[in-house]
């Protein structure tokens, strides 16, 4: 199972059609350096991780809760984790950019096959970094991997240890037409 990817520098944002609050969450602590597009409906934005920040669970769950929206016609809405994952078929990434990046994969059933393809997946996403409009390869870390069952579905957490930090703005997709419409230049939504 094997995904593409498309890389974007932080200077393409203005192009998609998010709203200007997400701009706004903590900019001194948290600048965006990240946008995941999952597909039109889910959208998830994360800012750059410092050292002093904590990496455990509470912390990450915080980070969703500020960083996931979901788009109801026009407008977007705070997607809590329960709320999330309950939806199931959405499988998400969630990044973090400091030494550990955290990736964070939501479905209604948590078998083998789909775990291969996420493995596979993050192989690929993090074996290349963006630093400006140069794609460079960066070194490939060790990779742990948790299961977690929770109510109404499960998700899978996975810890890389990266040996350098990827300090510039990524946009990734897991979806075919979304990555053919960024491709044309066009809006995902």
């Amino acid at each position: 199972m094997c995904y593409r990817f498309d890389f974007m520098s932080i200077s393409h944002l203005h192009t998609l059609s998010f709203p200007p609050h997400h701009f706004a969450l903590d900019s001194q602590r948290m600048p965006l350096h990240s946008v995941y597009i999952v597909n039109a409906e889910f959208i998830v934005l994360y800012g750059k991780v410092f050292p002093s920040q904590a990496m455990g669970h509470n912390s990450g769950r915080l980070q969703w809760e500020r960083a996931l929206y979901r788009r109801t016609g026009q407008n977007w809405q705070v997607a809590s984790l329960p709320q999330f994952f309950r939806d199931g078929e959405v499988t998400v990434v969630y990044l973090r950019f400091h030494d550990v990046v955290m990736i964070v994969a939501g479905t209604d059933e948590c078998n083998e096959t789909i775990l291969t393809g996420l493995i596979e997946t993050i192989s690929d996403l993090f074996s290349f970094a963006c630093w400006g409009k140069k794609k460079k390869k960066a070194t490939r870390g060790s990779a742990e991997m948790d299961f977690v069952h929770k109510e109404g579905g499960a998700y899978v957490r996975f810890s890389i240890y990266l040996d350098q930090l990827i300090s510039h703005g990524i946009v990734a997709t897991m979806n075919v037409d979304v990555i053919d419409r960024l491709a044309k230049g066009r809006s995902i939504l």
